[in-house]
């Protein structure tokens, strides 16, 4: 059977050549929208599934987790200087609105699970705008330059599902082509060594 189908592609090589170098060209061209397809913003749920359908349920009568991102804040003062206060105020007044539907702060829930022991970091609870995944995903672009622009002397980390999520695609659009731009030479040497050719 391998012998009939090595005289098959050797009597029609040129035919078999043109055909794999149109195929390489046509995979190329088609995969290189992959990157953008690929996203833990809502790709790893099944519509009409078992268990996007419990997903659905669950948020429908226990409600969404808002927790989308969360802000921690440091400065050398302490979350009792009115201008630590007006400064983490400030800087979430000043995010886009229509992005975010809700911040809880230690200002507006008075908890003390809301400061650290030394009273100089706090953190901020956003709930952002969206329907889905994907559109949480987007409302969070718009605002993540804004988060850590705090002034007054703070620093600001972002963090979150939201943000972490975001910031795995990132890392992951970055990675997966330096990782075959390093294995594909690699393989090549590869199959020239076992296959010779």
């Amino acid at each position: 059977m391998f012998e009939r189908w090595g005289r098959w592609v050797h009597r029609r090589r040129r035919w078999v050549l043109a055909a794999a170098g149109a195929l390489l060209v046509f995979a190329g061209l088609w995969g290189t929208g992959v990157f953008g397809a690929l996203s833990s913003s809502g790709g790893f749920e099944t519509p009409g599934s078992e268990s996007g359908k419990a997903a659905q349920i669950a948020e429908r009568d226990l409600g969404r987790d808002a927790t989308d991102v969360v802000i921690l804040y440091q400065g050398e003062t302490t979350v009792d200087d009115p201008s630590y206060r007006a400064s983490v105020e400030r800087s979430l007044a000043a995010l886009p609105p229509g992005k975010v539907l809700g911040t809880a702060t230690y200002w507006t829930t008075e908890s003390p699970q809301f400061v650290s022991e030394d009273r100089k970091a706090t953190y901020a609870v956003l709930e952002l705008a969206g329907a889905d995944e994907a559109a949480r995903d987007a409302a969070y672009q718009a605002v993540k330059g804004d988060l850590t622009d705090v002034g007054g002397g703070l620093t600001a980390k972002a963090g979150g599902t939201v943000g972490t999520s975001a910031a795995i695609n990132d890392r992951v659009a970055a990675d997966i082509p330096r990782a075959e731009t390093i294995a594909m030479p690699i393989l090549l040497v590869l199959l020239v060594l076992i296959f010779g050719g």
